[in-house]
């Protein structure tokens, strides 16, 4: 049985999203020695993570730009080269962390991030939704899976190794992206996965690029943010990004520690919510493919997140208790489930063409919410000198996400202005 080449693309680009969103991982695991050895305070560091994450999301809307002119290989490829060149120069020069990790590691993470479902949407016509929901799911595993192995190599050997070590997963990554990436099925003499024997794609000539940007610009940008769907995804989605990223992903650990958690044991909290996340992200996708409206799941994942968030300050303490547990399963399973909802969305309204850019710019909203969750949390943290308002307001903010989703129209029937 000869398998589909669609899926050789979605591993591919569910090893690169790992490698990806690990870098993530290295701002959380490096707060802390970093404050202790150079003296910079929490909120220094996590204005450098927030830098990252603004110029993260501000790149995210011409990623699909980039994937339609240059390529997925070309763009993956030189991301992951910039990336790991990025993570190997901060050793050398920890006072430039923000110029490092917000003005070169920025702008290369969010280039690409848009590629899995971009490739998602070409290469599937058939269990897209699974697809999108299992390359969600590989955001949160690259942010959380490797938290301990990180903790345990920057515990016994310092934070310097554990860059190191990250900056050379690079160099494989990139050679499995120039070894296995094609534009379309075409390209290798395939047609998407499930699609219909009458199958053929319209092939038109790339334009010269400063006519391909306003042309993508007016599609995916200037049309859409007439209607009242785009707005709703954009806010809801940089809420998600708030209460995820910005707040979970960045200060488990330190809010862990100020509980008096061993690292390794906050670490480890971060792990479990990257291996639910797997199956949560990856059932989600399936129910989406099943349900006529996925704002009421987008909302139920909103609305719940939002009174787990909130329970956390009172859970947390020096050892495992059985209701921080089972909040943090459930916080793993909830924490991109909101990608596949969110994309379908997208797709459906706007139609399978602009869609996936489209949620580009959504998608840009949500790494700028992130950067605003963890700065303000760090700012939060220094000024009341403890986690907890950070932790209730972004409970607060979740909520307030899965009202608005509910507003979205069934039919986009006319534009705002």
């Amino acid at each position: 049985m000869t398998i589909h080449y669609g899926w050789k693309i979605a591993v591919t680009m569910f090893i690169f999203t790992v490698y990806a969103q690990t870098f993530r991982s290295t701002t959380t695991v490096f707060i802390m020695p970093i404050h202790d050895e150079l003296g910079y305070s929490i909120w220094e560091i996590s204005s450098a993570a927030s830098t990252n994450l603004v110029i993260y999301g501000l790149t995210v809307p011409l990623s699909g730009l980039a994937i339609n002119m240059f390529g997925p290989r070309v763009v993956i490829q030189n991301c992951c080269l910039i990336i790991s060149l990025g993570v190997l120069l901060v050793p050398f020069f920890p006072a430039h962390l923000t110029l490092i990790w917000g003005f070169m590691v920025g702008p290369a993470l969010g280039l690409s991030i848009v590629a899995p479902n971009m490739m998602a949407t070409r290469f599937f016509d058939q269990k897209r939704g699974l697809v999108v929901g299992i390359l969600g799911g590989a955001v949160a595993a690259g942010q959380l899976l490797f938290l301990p192995p990180m903790v345990w190599v920057t515990e016994r050997f310092g934070w310097r190794a554990t860059s190191y070590l990250f900056a050379a997963s690079g160099l494989p990554m990139a050679g499995l992206a120039r070894y296995v990436l094609v534009e379309w099925p075409e390209d290798v003499g395939a047609t998407p996965y499930g699609s219909t024997s009458s199958y053929k794609r319209e092939i038109t000539p790339k334009p010269p690029f400063l006519m391909a940007l306003a042309t993508y610009t007016q599609n995916t940008f200037l049309k859409p943010i007439r209607t009242w769907t785009f707005w709703v995804l954009t806010v809801s989605f940089g809420l998600c990004g708030w209460t995820t990223l910005g707040i979970i992903q960045t200060h488990m650990i330190p809010t862990g520690i100020e509980h008096e958690m061993p690292p390794m044991l906050s670490a480890s909290l971060l792990t479990v919510v990257g291996l639910m996340d797997l199956v949560g992200t990856t059932l989600s996708g399936i129910l989406t493919d099943k349900v006529q409206e996925p704002k009421y799941l987008l909302s139920t994942y909103y609305l719940l997140r939002g009174i787990a968030n909130i329970a956390i300050p009172f859970m947390m303490g020096p050892t495992l208790s059985w209701p921080l547990i089972a909040n943090i399963v459930f916080l793993g399973l909830d924490y991109i489930a909101a990608m596949p909802p969110t994309f379908a969305i997208a797709t459906r309204k706007f139609g399978a063409a602009v869609g996936p850019p489209i949620f580009g710019w959504i998608l840009g909203a949500h790494m700028i919410g992130a950067a605003i969750g963890a700065g303000s949390a760090g700012y939060m943290h220094d000024y009341f000198g403890t986690y907890d308002g950070a932790w209730y307001f972004s409970g607060v903010m979740a909520i307030f996400a899965g009202l608005i989703v509910l507003t979205i129209p069934g039919k986009e029937t006319h534009y705002l202005i």
